[in-house]
């Protein structure tokens, strides 16, 4: 059994839009992103789409959500650095 599975969902409303679509053709989980720019939107798609979702560990790309504190990215940093 192959099982394929779409990265970087939540990462733009974009991303998460065509993810979505490919659902419809055999992706059967995705791997979300935290903090980005879609993430808050795309966890509620994936809730009502009742999608298999994992986490994405993201340690290049600094958070771009319009609400991340300071200590949010000082944690992320400091994981990145020791990863």
């Amino acid at each position: 059994m192959l099982t394929v599975n779409a990265d970087d969902w939540g990462w733009t409303r974009e991303t998460t839009d065509r993810t979505l679509e490919c659902r419809s053709r055999g992706v059967a989980s995705v791997s979300a992103l935290m903090f980005m720019a879609d993430s808050l939107r795309a966890a509620g798609l994936a809730q009502a789409e009742a999608l298999d979702v994992g986490l994405h560990l993201n340690l290049i790309d600094p958070p771009n959500a319009p609400r991340v504190g300071g200590e949010i990215r000082q944690h992320l940093e400091i994981v990145s650095r020791f990863l």
